[in-house]
């Protein structure tokens, strides 16, 4: 019996080695998996945090030139000594134009303004805008250098516009319409409305109206009285 119970005892112990060394075996498997997913999150994170920039960076290969100019763009505006530092970009920063929630929320503003520019009555056929990488880095660099300075950055401080693109070909201006949670409404709907009024007195009298005459018809201010970026959307 006692022969018998040491067998057994030995089986068990051999079963049990068998499955130390297994759940060991597994254990290493799964610590290597752990870290493995950890260098991902990691990863994942370091991309996210980089924003927009991450983004370019991943066009490196479709895009070799664009993605340059776009980090060239994005690295100088962040490093200027010609932009204050609440105008520079933050890169990935939550609130700067290059967070991936604002480059989401920039494309859906490009939907919209697409959408308003290729259905609009007085110039149909228009296409939609063409957007490359860097004219996309430009516009977050201006939007960030806009958000506290009014006016506009390449005639207010063309030396802050120089060291943000230096020899990068991005002829831009930009725009900023504060206090619109749609700006399409000041750009395109409102100064549409200027426009067609003025077309439409020529029509009806051969001349123009004064500036002081739009104001009144519309019920705007003389400041409003302007059609400028309707005419850039519709260009």
């Amino acid at each position: 019996t006692a022969k018998s119970n040491l067998d057994k005892a030995n089986s068990d112990l051999a079963e049990a080695n068998k499955a130390k060394e297994t759940a060991k075996t597994r254990l290493a498997d799964a610590q290597t998996a752990i870290e493995a997913a950890q260098k991902a999150v990691e990863d994942a994170q370091a991309k996210i945090n980089q924003g927009a920039l991450g983004f370019y960076r991943s066009m490196a290969d479709s895009d070799p030139v664009g993605a340059e100019f776009a980090e060239t763009i994005l690295t100088n505006a962040s490093a200027t000594d010609k932009l204050s530092d609440n105008l520079k970009t933050k890169i990935g920063a939550q609130g700067d134009a290059t967070s991936l929630d604002n480059v989401k929320k920039a494309l859906d503003f490009l939907v919209h303004g697409n959408e308003l520019m290729t259905s609009d009555d007085n110039n149909p056929g228009l296409t939609d805008w063409q957007i490359t990488n860097t004219l996309m880095a430009a516009a977050q660099a201006h939007t960030n250098a806009e958000t506290d300075a009014a006016g506009h950055l390449r005639l207010t401080n063309p030396d802050a516009n120089a060291a943000i693109f230096g020899d990068v070909p991005a002829n831009t201006a930009e725009n900023s319409e504060w206090g619109y949670l749609d700006p399409y409404k000041a750009w395109y709907t409102e100064e549409k409305a200027v426009w067609d009024y003025k077309q439409q007195y020529y029509k009806e009298n051969g001349s123009y109206p004064t500036n002081e005459q739009i104001a009144d018809a519309l019920n705007i201010g003389i400041d409003w009285v302007q059609t400028g970026h309707y005419q850039t959307i519709i260009s």
